[in-house]
Parts: C-alpha cells; sequence; structure tokens
C-alpha cells in the first residue's frame, strides 16, 4: 500500500496559510505580543516556509520580521549541491528522501523555480531581513544553509 507522505496541498498553499498567519499576527491585537520584534523560525520544511515568507512579504512590499532564524532549511530543488552528494546517505535524511519531500511540496518544475517557494531560486536576497541559518555537519541541506547566507 503507498501512503503519500507530502503535504495535502503543496506549493503555494503552504505558503499562503503561513502569509495569512503572520499578517494576522502583524496587526497586534494579541496582548503583549509585540508585532516589530515578531522572528519567523523554522526547521526543515519550516525553515523552507520561513524563508519563503521573508521573500513573499518582500514581494509584497510588505515589513519583513525582526529576524529569520532557520535549521536545516530545504532552500533549493537542485541536485548540484556537493553535500547532497556526499552525504546522500545521511542517517537524519537522505538525498532520495529530500527529493521525495520535495516532489510533493513543489511537484512542477515552475514551483521549483519559484523563489517564495525555494528561497535560493532569487538572484539576490536584498530587503530580506537578517537570517541565522544552523546545519549540520553531515547534512545533504548543508551548503543550501550556507548559499543563503552567503546571498
Amino acid at each position: 500500500m503507498k501512503r503519500d507522505l507530502a503535504p495535502e496541498h503543496p506549493f503555494p498553499a503552504p505558503l499562503e496559510d503561513a502569509l495569512m498567519v503572520w499578517l494576522h499576527l502583524r496587526e497586534g491585537r494579541l496582548a503583549g505580543l509585540s508585532s516589530e520584534r515578531l522572528t519567523v523560525a523554522g526547521d526543515s520544511a519550516g525553515g523552507t516556509l520561513a524563508a519563503g515568507l521573508c521573500v513573499a512579504l518582500r514581494e509584497r512590499g510588505l515589513a519583513q520580521p525582526y529576524l529569520q532564524v532557520l535549521v536545516s532549511p530545504v532552500l533549493s530543488a537542485h541536485q548540484q549541491f556537493a553535500f547532497m552528494r556526499e552525504h546522500a546517505c545521511a542517517p537524519m535524511l537522505t538525498t532520495q528522501g529530500l527529493m521525495a519531500s520535495l516532489a510533493g511540496y513543489v511537484p512542477d518544475e515552475p514551483s521549483q523555480r519559484d523563489p517564495q517557494a525555494l528561497a535560493l531560486e532569487q538572484e539576490v536576497a536584498t530587503g530580506l531581513t537578517p537570517a541565522f541559518v544552523g546545519v549540520a555537519q553531515w547534512d545533504p541541506l548543508c551548503d543550501q544553509g550556507r548559499a543563503y547566507v552567503a546571498m
């Protein structure tokens, strides 16, 4: 029996949900919550959404978060990254597993090239809030995180 483990709704639906929540939080209706110091954070696919949210906000001319915190984010569907080959069989995430997950999130080529889906697809990262990116040494995603920081 085949089970689909990908999101029930691929890109752009998860980003639209994240954007809706972000805009609601920015309204400042929650007592004690500073809308000026809101930070986005995520691990793996959550990091993908956090980075994509920053790109989407920039594209719409809206205020950026105070900071982005990304832990092992998936930022590209391209397989040319050295760590994807060198650590293809990493214990926490294999390159094959990564590519299967990406096929569920961005199932078509136009989505795979959209910087709001995968933030390394943007030509320049100007106008984005500063990012803390945590990566692991033996992780197929390590050089994607490093490339994002270097943009």
